[in-house]
């Protein structure tokens, strides 16, 4: 028989217990053997001196067990709290599905944690806290009783009340925690409306917890009166082990207007440390619960959580079982109720609808052959998983199965998810043959193959190669240093950024202060590659110069580099490009640089042009109309000629006022005055620059580039890279002129109408 809740099938474990979270001894060893059990086990956090040593007891409990397994956040008050949002990055990180929180509002930690996917528990010691608990939307809460060991809050209620008062007024489902250590605990808890239990003090007496025999010991010859409430008068009750150093600290509190101050020196963390280190009990204060007087022995985890279960089945279906007193009419179709023999038995069957028929109803599922008492457990069976399974049987035409046998079905199904899902997480990269691989039998195929083992040898000899031309290439002792630890400084900010979800990050922000701030860290925190060395592309390339670096990128990645003719700042544009990849503005997927439709201008810093162009000599004298007024870009680009000054036009005006009757034309010859007072431009006014020869070679590092590309038949000619170069330009320059012939053509029509080019032309309006 398995006992199946709430509690085991959201979180895919065989039996609902749960190891609680505990200070020192909340470690991989104890967390892997309860999960082995079939249980749900638990790494303390705050156990961990750092959010990095979280990481490695995770990454370490899962080379003990392949089972599900949590970790307990424990938020407390404190002058220099712990760097909880870190520890909260670090468990998302490692992808661990269920985390038990306790202490003070966890609010801004659990949407993190519910945005991640995971699983999330909150202990609580009241009612009144588990409803606020409830509106954050955790999935699980659990409830502890004044029983438990550590803080059970300052209410005193004990379990047999809060739990039912929780099963009464919770929507959310719980989990018992507090004075439960053996079958009737657990069964007493499910009978309060509880899911599971949650156990700390009795997993501490087990052959896996990582404290000293002693200890253990002196919790078996303990009993259920040999605890202590401390900080009692402090508001902040503490269940601890009753030993010489808590009841000093609880004669102090008795004195009256003890401070915190006043007990510091007895009830730090070290000291209770050394009591799991040393044995000693007496060398500090540790936490202990009432359930000491139900433990008197040391058994491993799996043996304990066995016999729990075992015993609980037992007491279900055996002591609980034969208080059900049936009537003489209920045993007339008991055999209906058991279904596995209903749909195999015809003259029962007959037998019993006659017996229904006289002596009341009953209510059938026909589909999973089982009889119910009353309608509502008939709809509630409805309603359940295992009745929608026999279903799908009953339409392939296969017999029904029984509850035990379905939840059997479930647990392995489970099982299986969880495997396949571990073997999808899996991701491995061969840098000595550039693949990745998404399943472990693939790599480790990979890793015994000839072609691999030829490849990490000539790999080897690249990367030995490369690092002695890096050595030997420094002049100075102190320069080989410096650039040696310009490498130890990136890889800093590497791990950090690793650390750091910035998806979360962003999608957590708030407002647009935090929102900024996380931009701001996020480029903080980016890897600067060094352009001489490092390659756009690929990680594991290093090179010596920034000409080989570019030759690697091209040859490998077929990096290219667009209008090497015109390019001044080689280092530069690398350098720029380096920094867009390492704050994720650029996809390293792609190998070409934008540099059509607008994209130009963002790299145009890096390229120079200027000796590229010179004023257009010998135009034949050609007009153009356009507006005064509609036309202001072109009047501006007029007022930026040299050969067009302000004098020009005001003496143009002036002889247009003397002569209103006659077109007038200006003495530089640019500019024609209509009777009307039109103004018309000479069309060299708008053509200004036409490019011409391309630069010449100027930068040793951009010639080598680009008879690298010519080398690799990238360009045929390094004349057609300047020609495209100047028709591009050309094109660019001449918008401005485009645009505005195509407006002025628009306007007036001027195929249509030669008023332009009769003299005598008069407009019929504005006569003075």
């Amino acid at each position: 028989m398995v006992l199946s809740t709430k509690l085991t099938r959201a979180v895919g474990i065989e039996h609902p217990i749960i190891q609680g979270g505990m200070q020192w001894v909340g470690t991989a060893e104890l967390a892997s053997a309860v999960s082995n059990a079939g249980a749900l086990g638990m790494i303390t956090a705050l156990t961990q001196p750092t959010p990095d040593a979280l990481r490695a007891e995770i990454a370490r409990c899962r080379t003990l067990t392949s089972k599900p397994f949590g970790v307990n956040l424990t938020f407390l008050p404190s002058i220099t709290p712990p760097p909880y949002a870190e520890y909260v990055t670090a468990i998302i990180d490692s992808g661990i599905k269920v985390v038990e929180t306790a202490g003070n509002n966890p609010g801004q930690h659990v949407l993190r944690l519910k945005a991640a996917g995971i699983i999330v528990i909150h202990k609580c010691t009241a009612i009144r806290h588990a409803l606020s608990s409830q509106k954050l939307g955790v999935d699980f809460l659990s409830i502890d009783g004044f029983e438990c060991a550590g803080h059970p809050g300052e209410d005193d209620v004990p379990n047999f009340v809060l739990l039912a008062k929780a099963a009464k007024v919770l929507k959310v489902p719980f989990v018992a925690s507090g004075g439960i250590g053996d079958a009737r605990g657990l069964v007493a808890a499910l009978a309060l409306g509880a899911e599971g239990v949650n156990m700390g003090t009795r997993f501490m007496c087990t052959v896996e917890a990582p404290i000293h025999h002693n200890i253990k010991q002196k919790i078996v010859e303990a009993d259920e009166r040999s605890t202590s409430l401390m900080f009692r008068t402090l508001h902040n009750t503490t269940r601890v082990f009753k030993n010489t150093v808590s009841s000093e600290v609880v004669s102090i509190e008795k004195k009256g207007n003890a401070k915190f101050e006043d007990v510091r020196h007895l009830v730090s963390g070290e000291r209770g440390r050394q009591v799991y280190v040393t044995g000693n009990p007496d060398a500090g204060v540790w936490t202990a619960g009432t359930v000491m007087g139900l433990i008197d022995d040391i058994p491993t985890c799996h043996a304990l959580v066995t016999r729990m279960v075992e015993g609980a089945e037992q007491i279900i279906m055996k002591r609980l079982g034969g208080m059900v007193v049936r009537s003489k009419k209920m045993d007339a179709y008991s055999e209906l109720e058991t279904a596995s023999q209903f749909s195999e038995n015809t003259t029962t069957s007959a037998a019993v609808s006659a017996a229904i028929q006289l002596d009341g109803s009953v209510f059938t599922c026909l589909a999973c052959h089982v009889a119910f008492r009353t309608a509502a457990h008939q709809r509630d069976h409805y309603r359940s998983d295992w009745h929608r399974y026999n279903l799908k049987r009953k339409v392939a035409e296969l017999p029904p199965v029984s509850m035990e046998n379905f939840a059997q079905r479930l647990q392995a199904q489970v099982t299986k998810s969880s495997e396949d899902a571990a073997k999808n997480e899996f991701n491995a990269t061969c840098q000595a043959c550039k693949k990745s691989y998404s399943s472990e039998n693939a790599y480790a195929n990979h890793l015994v193959s000839k072609k691999h083992k030829e490849s990490q040898v000539a790999w080897d000899k690249t990367q030995a190669t490369i690092s002695f031309k890096s050595v030997t290439k420094s002049s100075k002792p102190s320069e080989a240093t410096s650039s040696f630890s310009f490498s130890s400084e990136q890889e800093v900010p590497q791990k950090e950024q690793k650390k750091m979800n910035w998806r979360i990050e962003l999608a957590s922000a708030q407002t647009p202060e935090s929102l900024n701030a996380v931009i701001d860290a996020k480029i903080a925190a980016s890897v600067h590659l060094d352009p001489h060395k490092d390659c756009l592309f690929c990680e594991s390339h290093k090179s010596i110069s920034l000409e080989e670096n570019v030759k690697h990128m091209a040859a490998v990645h077929s990096f290219f580099v667009p209008d090497l003719e015109y390019l001044v700042d080689l280092e530069g544009l690398i350098a720029y490009l380096g920094e867009k990849i390492s704050v994720g503005n650029i996809d390293k997927g792609h190998c070409k640089i934008d540099y059509e439709d607008g994209g130009e201008e963002e790299v145009g810093d890096f390229y120079d042009f200027s000796s590229t162009w010179d004023d257009v000599d010998g135009e034949e004298d050609e007009w153009e109309d356009t507006d005064e007024e509609a036309d202001e870009s072109t009047n501006a680009i007029v007022q930026q000629k040299p050969k067009k000054d302000a004098a020009d036009i005001e003496d143009a005006l002036v002889t247009r006022q003397a002569r209103k009757r006659a077109p007038v034309i200006s003495d530089d010859g640019m500019l024609l005055v209509l009777p009307s007072g039109k103004q018309i431009f000479h069309r060299n006014v708008h053509v200004t620059r036409t490019p011409k020869n391309p630069l010449p070679e100027s930068l040793a590092i951009t010639r080598a580039v680009a008879a690298n590309y010519a080398s690799m038949d990238a360009v045929a000619i390094r004349s057609k890279i300047a020609m495209r170069a100047i028709e591009r330009e050309a094109v660019k320059q001449n918008k401005i002129v485009d645009r505005s012939y195509q407006r002025f053509r628009a306007k007036i029509g001027q195929n249509a109408n030669k008023s332009t080019i009769n003299q005598h032309f008069r407009s019929q309006i504005g006569f003075d």
